[in-house]
């Protein structure tokens, strides 16, 4: 009853009646509708956390109440001829995002919009960008890779805004290209960047300027005796007039090369209000999580500089995974106003565990500093196939059975042969020169033990196991003419790479057998690294003669095991796969392009791939190109499309109104990943805004024992996620249906 009062009283707050209200906090679901400010006339009919949606609801009405209607205060920022435009360039939840950022940009301080990936981050970045630039700001944005500039620059052109002139901090691949794949903006070449931001001088090495710059830099100071003089590179504190935005990539703060961190660095510390040089800086940071990593170098210069800018704008589906990260959002949020320090904030955050974390999310909502909406899953085909048919099934555990005996026999022999002679090396490194007081740092034996690789090995061989199995349901998908994403962890492409193939070369493929990676593991536990005195690195093996007769006969029974055995299984899966599906004829009627095969598309990292041709394998140099991978298959130029971590993140692969290849999209889960960020951004690809068709799901998982504990690992992290992202842990329950082991029954 008091609660139904409470309601009622704040009634004239709420612009929908006290009843609507009350029926959103009495819910006990763990989502509920999101109802708009904004009256565009598109609306995504999203829904948002109902430990969220309250203050989220208090936090627009605030706006309301002091600026009026919703549209016209976004409408004037960002400068649009009038509200019709506006909502021409955005959803209605999508206005009510940029609303909630221009308010905290009144406040100097700023909002992390935490929507579900495909739900418009990209527009609301962009309507960031738009108002900046109108204002006379400089915006910079940030995000993963340097082919997400290209979609930004879309999101651009998609809200009515291309006034750009990027000064693009990338120089490798970095171009901006349109939806047609033009070329629009491309990067400086390294030295005329160089040229253009920064300028030089020469110092004697023990100079106070020399000084000051190298121990800001980080990097040591030269002996003076032998380098008595320093050419310094000093950044400027402006941008020139011919650029209004700056495009970076987040691996551009870690570069090697400290002018580019010191330049915007400086273009922070200077900015002033109504300046036409040295302008305020907005930040507008895109996978936002990725620059918030406590003890990483991108993590300690994002917390030193953002109080700095004039506001920013941190966008993430994934924004806080760790309690770590929240000193970065702190910086820019009410989460300052505890008065902690970084430390003792993760202290809390740690100990306050998933509570406290919901209770954060919860008042960062009510300030206007955190928002997140996403899509119903209502409608979406989830399919979960269990590879547990016979006589697969058993063939299957067979294989894994065998491979895991190897294994444990190198474990084995790794602890009674391998470690004391190590254990020995490492204690004489120790006993040399004991005059010496400040030994070098790691003196001795480094090595990882083989046990620490099993996992890795494993997880591989799952991944192996499945190929087939995931070519049969990708086909059967093809054949009712929808379109595949396949998602993956890992290419498997070191073990290529180890085996030092060059473009050409021909390989038989039992060379290629899975277990010609047990053989290499084996070798590698003889092998460590080695510090001497003087602080001289050096690899060295521990000869196979100086064990004992017994150790050298186990190893070379343990080589024969090895060698006898075919696990029928290749090292390179991935191109096995491709093989598979682009062998089948491609039926006569089906959308896409009219070859007489299935063509794959593939957006990963490696360099090298195989062609299978018979019994042989011929070996191809290969780089992936994301933008125009994407941009074909939705073209309908490819019938599957490949994506590891490297595909993860802003590109679109949905069925959207504005794509030539408008057919269903289905994504199969090969093989999970361990970080959910990249699972959630994987997973968004095919389930974006604009879409013609809802999407499909096939998560396709063997019975093997381990893959079971990892599907129960991907749970547990998303429980964790929602606790931040959305201050409930329920949401994710219907995402992954398996068991939950980890608690303190399963610890039994």
């Amino acid at each position: 009853m008091e609660e139904n009062l409470e309601l009622i009283t704040q009634q004239e707050e709420f612009t929908q009646e006290a009843s609507e209200v009350a029926r959103m906090a009495a819910s006990q679901s763990a989502l509920v509708p999101y109802i708009p400010k904004s009256g565009a006339t598109y609306r995504m009919h999203t829904l948002i956390p109902k430990n969220m949606a309250f203050e989220v609801q208090k936090s627009l009405n605030r706006i309301v109440k002091e600026k009026g209607n919703i549209d016209n205060y976004v409408r004037n920022a960002l400068k649009y001829i009038s509200t019709a435009t506006l909502w021409k360039a955005f959803s209605a939840e999508q206005v009510d995002g940029i609303a909630l950022y221009l308010k905290q940009f009144e406040r100097r301080q700023g909002i992390i919009i935490a929507d579900q990936t495909g739900i418009g981050k990209g527009r609301q970045a962009a309507a960031v960008l738009r108002h900046a630039i109108m204002n006379g700001l400089l915006p910079v944005f940030f995000t993963r890779s340097a082919n997400l500039f290209s979609d930004i620059y879309r999101d651009l052109k998609a809200i009515g805004f291309e006034d750009i002139k990027p000064f693009i901090l990338n120089t490798d691949q970095a171009a901006v290209k349109d939806e047609d794949g033009s070329v629009m903006f491309s990067p400086l070449s390294p030295k005329a960047q160089m040229e253009l931001i920064t300028e030089q001088h020469t110092y004697p090495t023990e100079s106070p300027e020399s000084i000051q710059w190298h121990k800001q830099s980080g990097i040591p100071l030269p002996d003076p005796e032998t380098v008595p003089e320093v050419t310094l590179t000093h950044s400027f504190d402006y941008l020139p007039g011919e650029y209004n935005v700056i495009f970076t990539t987040y691996s551009q703060i870690q570069s090697a090369h400290p002018f580019k961190r010191s330049w915007l660095q400086q273009l922070c510390a200077q900015g002033v209000e109504g300046s036409h040089t040295r302008k305020e800086v907005v930040f507008i940071l895109d996978e936002s999580h990725m620059a918030g990593g406590y003890d990483s170098k991108i993590g300690h210069w994002m917390r030193e500089v953002l109080p700095a800018t004039r506001a920013c704008c941190f966008l993430s589906a994934t924004f806080a995974k760790y309690p770590e990260v929240m000193p970065f959002y702190g910086k820019k949020t009410a989460i300052l106003e505890t008065g902690l320090s970084d430390e003792n904030l993760v202290i809390a955050m740690t100990k306050g565990g998933l509570a406290l974390q919901e209770i954060v999310a919860s008042n960062l909502s009510e300030s206007g500093q955190l928002i997140r909406r996403q899509r119903s899953n209502e409608g979406i085909e989830i399919e979960y196939v269990i590879l547990d048919q016979e006589p697969a099934r058993s063939l299957n555990r067979e294989r894994v059975n065998r491979i895991i005996t190897l294994m444990n026999d190198v474990v084995q022999f790794e602890q009674e042969y391998i470690n004391d002679r190590l254990r020995d090396i490492h204690e004489e490194a120790k006993k040399v020169d004991e005059s010496i007081k400040q030994k070098p740092k790691g003196l001795g034996v480094k090595q990882a033990p083989y046990f620490s690789r099993v996992f890795n090995i494993v997880d591989q061989l799952l991944f192996a196991l499945k190929v087939e199995e995931v070519a049969k349901h990708t086909l059967e998908l093809l054949r009712e003419d929808k379109k595949v994403v396949i998602a993956f962890k890992s290419t498997m492409g070191t073990f290529l790479k180890d085996m030092k193939l060059a473009t050409g070369d021909v390989v038989a493929m039992e060379e290629l057998d899975f277990s010609k990676t047990l053989v290499k593991g084996l070798d590698s536990v003889f092998g460590y690294n080695y510090t001497d005195i003087s602080g001289k690195k050096s690899k060295e093996r521990v000869p196979l003669s100086s064990l004992p007769q017994s150790g050298i006969d186990e190893y070379h029974r343990i080589k024969k095991e090895m060698l006898s055995e075919s696990s029928g299984l290749t090292v390179s899966p991935i191109d096995q796969l491709i093989h598979l599906i682009e062998k089948e004829q491609k039926p006569k009627g089906l959308g896409g392009h009219q070859g007489l095969h299935f063509k794959v598309a593939e957006v990963t990292g490696r360099n090298q791939k195989l062609y299978f041709e018979g019994d042989e394998a011929v070996v191809s140099s290969f780089r992936s190109d994301t933008e125009k991978a994407f941009r074909l298959f939705n073209q309908g130029d490819y019938d599957v499309l490949l994506i590891n971590q490297s595909g993860s993140t802003g590109a679109s692969a949905h069925a959207s109104k504005d794509f030539k290849d408008q057919r269903q999209r289905m994504m199969i889960s090969h093989q999970f990943e361990l970080d959910i960020n990249i699972e959630i951004q994987k997973i968004g690809r095919i389930n974006r805004t604009g879409q013609v068709v809802l999407p499909g799901y096939r998560y396709i998982a063997s019975d093997i024992p381990m893959e079971v504990r990892l599907m129960t690992m991907l749970k547990g992290k998303l429980k964790s996620l929602d606790a931040n992202t959305t201050g409930s842990q329920k949401t994710s329950d219907t995402t992954f249906q398996s068991p939950d082991l980890f608690n303190k029954y399963g610890d039994e």
